[in-house]
């Protein structure tokens, strides 16, 4: 298996960039979905299709996604759905592909709140 090493360093810069903005607004985390092998048993971890980034916007404790995608990175199919299924819901998901797009998305949402 290979490592997205574009989308994990893409992934901390939008975490420290998002902190060092809204310290006191967001409250986000890097969320890592897959499978481990423990003994004789593969143990999943995450919901198939969760976000890269996922977390709280305040006051009003709105979630919020950010799927992580480099280059010419896709969505999956999961993903999509993951997607679809937390605006249903009332939450904001975003498609990250530059620390500067997901700043400008997420200075959108602040504003409307």
């Amino acid at each position: 298996m290979t490592r997205n090493t574009k989308g994990t360093d893409l992934r901390n810069r939008v975490l420290l960039e998002v902190t060092r903005r809204w310290p006191d607004r967001f409250r986000l985390w890097a969320q890592n979905v897959g499978a481990v092998k423990i003994d004789q048993a593969f143990v999943r971890f995450g919901p198939p299709g969760l976000s890269d980034i996922i977390g709280i916007i305040g006051p009003h404790g709105r979630m919020v996604c950010i799927e992580i995608k480099a280059g010419n990175d896709r969505m999956s199919d999961i993903q999509n759905s993951f997607r679809d299924m937390v605006l249903k819901m009332g939450g904001v998901h975003i498609i990250g592909r530059s620390v500067e797009q997901v700043m400008n998305e997420l200075e959108q949402i602040v504003r409307a709140l």
